[in-house]
């Protein structure tokens, strides 16, 4: 069957291979090579060629572009994980360090965008830490301009509470900035999140050896 596949067959056909694979050893090898076959493809030609083929393999085809995503793009393939529904996914260690990416996509990239498309993640145990990372090179780079975007963050949603805790995190560690981190933890009123980032800055003070303010 690896034999019959064409040497530089496109996207297309070995899609249409994966389709009508006989065996489970034959399904392997087509997934294998059609996925190999979409890595650096336009996010929206995986989105359309992914939808045609069987439901069990667009998640295995995901976390393999997931787990070799690279310096591409990272948020379009989670989009494509999330819209799956298979939370799985983001749980495999095949992609573990996933957000890692996020944030580098974000320095390489812009920033402002990567933290607009934060915004859209749902909340929950698996999308925390992309998040975070969605957002982390909007406060780095313009912590300023950061201010007044997660303030326009309705008050009590759980992406302005991260926001604000991440925040008063990069004021701290990266900027020293006792008034920045400050002005973050005031203003988040989930009380266990507030008493986690005051824990925070305690601890910030006394690996530094600062006097707080």
């Amino acid at each position: 069957f690896f034999k019959q596949l064409p040497p530089n067959a496109t996207p297309e056909e070995l899609a249409g291979k994966l389709a009508t694979a006989g065996s489970e050893q034959e399904k392997i090898i087509a997934l294998q090579a059609f996925a190999a076959s979409l890595k650096g493809q336009d996010p929206e030609l995986i989105k359309s060629l992914i939808g045609n083929v069987p439901p069990e393999s667009r998640g295995d085809i995901v976390r393999q572009l997931l787990a070799a995503s690279g310096n591409g793009e990272p948020t379009a393939l989670l989009n494509l994980a999330i819209a799956s529904g298979n939370w799985d996914i983001l749980k495999d260690p095949m992609v573990a360090g996933v957000e890692g990416k996020v944030a580098e996509y974000a320095r390489r990239n812009d920033p402002i965008a990567i933290a607009e498309w934060g915004l859209s993640l749902p909340d929950r145990p698996e999308t925390q830490d992309i998040y975070r990372r969605a957002i982390t090179g909007y406060i780095d780079r313009y912590p300023n301009e950061a201010r007044n975007w997660i303030m326009s963050i309705p008050e009590g949603d759980w992406r302005r509470e991260r926001a604000l805790m991440e925040y008063s995190q990069n004021a701290l560690w990266y900027k020293k900035n006792q008034e920045g981190a400050a002005w973050a933890i005031d203003r988040i009123s989930d009380p266990k999140m507030k008493g986690t980032a005051m824990n925070w800055r305690v601890e910030w003070a006394q690996r530094n050896g600062v006097q707080l303010k």
